[in-house]
């Protein structure tokens, strides 16, 4: 009786295990079609907010076709807060120059809407300048007029023996300076001259802002430029700005989000080399 008893007993642990393996198989297989549904799910809602970004760009070249004499170039993504945002813009035009004020909102709202000043219903994310100069001298002058850049800055990069130098990754090196309750680090990346400020008290932030701002540049190049190029963030007055120069045109992108935001813009920018 004692071997029968012991004989049932290893038959249940032999049925219980199988039972478990079958009920566990069915479950790994059903997780794996979730993620599958929910990965195709994303895409879907990405592809959908690809198209309805790229009728807001339409609409917003449409508008300003009316407004000024110049060629066109737009961004062709701008990032949104959440996937359930969507899209649009207020546009203005001179001869010479545009401006393009992106917003989101809840629902979709014509480009030029009066409702877009409305801040129940809208919130602005991102603004886009665009103006010509006389000449691509006074373009640059403008530049570094506005950003105080030395116009031989990338001399200004202190070598890697350097012991006050910051590693920021990707062999990136910065320098810090301070004034008037400010703290400043300053480095170069593939000729774009870089700044971020902050408060005294809040230094420490740079060091960070500065090392997700080489790991962005690594994502997503921006073009390298054969004039003046700035990447500033100022964390003292909440705003980021994302400025170069073509030719005898300066362009500009500023966010009070994320530097991120204003850095994907950038990378999504309709070439200026056409």
């Amino acid at each position: 009786m004692k071997k029968i008893s012991a004989f049932m007993c290893v038959s249940l642990l032999l049925l219980g295990a199988c039972d478990k393996k079958e009920t566990t198989e069915p479950k790994k297989q059903t997780e794996k079609q979730q993620e599958s549904r929910t990965a195709k799910q994303t895409e879907k809602q990405q592809e959908s907010h690809a198209l309805k970004q790229k009728d807001v760009f339409a609409a917003t070249r449409t508008a300003l076709t009316a407004k000024t004499k110049m060629n066109i170039f737009l961004p062709t993504k701008i990032p949104l807060s959440t996937e359930k945002k969507v899209l649009s813009a207020y546009t203005e035009g001179q001869d010479k120059g545009y401006t393009v004020t992106f917003f989101e909102s809840n629902s979709p709202l014509p480009v030029d809407s009066s409702a877009l000043s409305d801040s129940n219903q809208a919130k602005q994310i991102a603004k886009l300048f665009v103006k010509k100069y006389e000449t691509k001298e006074e373009a640059g002058k403008s530049l570094c007029s506005t950003f105080k850049l030395n116009p031989d800055y990338e001399k200004d990069v202190p070598s890697k023996d350097d012991p006050s130098a910051i590693d920021l990754g990707n062999g990136i090196k910065g320098f810090t300076e301070g004034a008037a309750g400010t703290m400043y680090l300053n480095f170069v990346k593939d000729h774009w001259a870089i700044f971020v400020k902050s408060p005294s008290t809040n230094k420490d932030d740079n060091i960070s802002v500065a090392k997700s701002i080489v790991n962005q540049l690594e994502k997503e190049p921006l073009p390298t430029p054969n004039s003046y190029a700035v990447i500033e963030v100022d964390n003292r007055l909440k705003q980021n700005r994302v400025y170069w120069q073509n030719g005898d045109t300066l362009y500009g992108i500023e966010t009070s989000g994320s530097i991120q935001d204003a850095l994907t813009i950038a990378a999504h920018f309709e070439s200026t080399s056409k």
